[in-house]
């Protein structure tokens, strides 16, 4: 049986937003869903935590991911669109820096050793 994917976004104060909580939908591709007996069982992506959602050009955000894969060890991968620096990229917490202001995208990779993946993106956006 497959987990049920709860995704959440905070949104904390910080540079130019205000407090309270986002909760967003996963945008998610993952690999063929394997038989929950085989040894590739993609790996579910449980939690993401994005804060702030907005911040100023050189404000920084942390984030966090929480996935599960039946037995086998999961690998996470941060990436963010041009205007945005992503410090320790590798890791299930990592860390964001605004680079140029506008909309951005960051995007999370959930992967085991196999071809099998999650995704998961979010916007943030970078003011003033």
């Amino acid at each position: 049986m497959r987990c049920v994917l709860a995704i959440t976004a905070l949104l904390l104060g910080g540079s130019g937003c205000g407090g309270g909580e986002h909760f967003t939908e996963p945008r998610r591709d993952a690999g063929p869903a394997k038989d929950a007996g085989g040894p590739d069982v993609c790996p579910e992506i449980a939690l993401v935590i994005v804060a702030p959602l907005q911040t100023g050009v050189g404000g920084r955000g942390l984030l966090h991911a929480e996935a599960a894969d039946a037995g086998t060890v999961v690998s996470f991968d941060w990436f963010g669109t041009a205007g945005v620096r992503i410090a320790k990229g590798h890791a299930a917490d990592a860390s964001y820096t605004c680079v140029t202001q506008g909309h951005q995208t960051l995007t999370l990779q959930a992967r085991t050793t196999s071809e099998c993946k999650a995704t998961y993106q979010i916007g943030i956006i970078c003011a003033k």
